[in-house]
């Protein structure tokens, strides 16, 4: 089994304004495997596959300390159509109090090729100690 993996990425500061972005592609021959982690065992599929995303993102942040973030991912799993590509746009919030506290506030669009009703809204609070 052979397995090739490719990615590129980038960052552009200009400056309140950040600009980042990446492609992944992956080829495997023979077989692959599925799931695994927290999404229950690996499934192992003989055949081969090549799958490809990407993402670009722009974050602004504002004198007060709050940063508007916009983001476009996309995954396709399968270059043979058997699976359903899929897109997310993410709309949201970096709030700052203070040097060592972020509090995130996010809305995902999920856009399938069949839609299905999987939007998400996240808020996470991260806090850094010394």
């Amino acid at each position: 089994d052979i397995g090739i993996r490719f990615g590129a990425d980038f960052q552009i500061k200009w400056k309140d304004l950040l600009l980042q972005g990446e492609y992944i592609r992956g080829k495997d021959d023979g077989s692959y495997t599925t799931r695994g982690g927290c999404s229950g065992p690996e499934i192992l599929h003989i055949g081969s596959v090549e799958r490809h995303g990407y993402m670009v993102q722009a974050m602004y942040m504002t004198p007060w300390r709050i940063q508007s973030l916009i983001k476009y991912q996309n995954y396709d799993p399968s270059f043979d159509a058997t699976q359903d590509a899929g897109s997310i746009f993410t709309f949201g919030l970096n709030i700052f109090p203070n040097d060592w506290t972020r509090l995130q506030i996010n809305y995902l669009y999920s856009a399938e090729e069949h839609e299905i009703r999987n939007d998400r809204f996240f808020v996470q609070l991260q806090v850094e100690f010394n």
